[in-house]
């Protein structure tokens, strides 16, 4: 079996038993599993254009939610970086940000999470809005901006 480079993530895929071969010389069947890189690595060429880890070079997601309270909707915007390489300090890939403060009146917070895929960070940023009213003002022109 050949080595498999460490630098890279690497997830076993078992071909069997729709791609499998018969051997000439035994006429027996033989399975094969391939190493294969995950999906999300496959069209990732960006990343090499960082060349040092605290460039903190990263592909920018956004995305927009609406949260309903006292009869009207706040929309959030949440921007998750999908990093190169972790952060200095960090092990995860994916980190998610609202572009609200929640919980104004007693403690501000600023929505955010970390992740090891965006859809990890994109759950804890958008359960941090979910679970602390948001309690500023919400101008016409928020409202409507998500409606352009």
């Amino acid at each position: 079996m050949l080595p498999v480079p460490h630098a890279i993530p690497f997830r076993r895929v078992d071909l069997r038993p729709a791609r499998s071969l018969r051997c000439a010389c035994s006429e027996r069947w033989i399975s094969l599993c391939v190493a294969a890189p995950p999906a999300e690595d496959l069209l990732s060429d960006w990343k090499f254009a960082q060349k040092d880890v605290f460039e903190e070079l990263a592909l920018i997601h956004s995305y927009s939610m609406k949260k309903h309270q006292n009869d009207s909707d706040v929309c959030f915007v949440i921007t998750v970086k999908e990093f190169a390489a972790p952060p200095p300090g960090q092990y995860a890939r994916f980190f998610a940000q609202a572009d609200k403060y929640v919980n104004q009146k007693t403690a501000p917070l600023l929505p955010t999470g970390w992740g090891n895929s965006i859809l990890e960070a994109l759950c804890a940023c958008a359960r941090m809005i979910r679970e602390f009213p948001y309690e500023g003002q919400e101008t016409r022109e928020a409202k409507d901006s998500s409606e352009t």
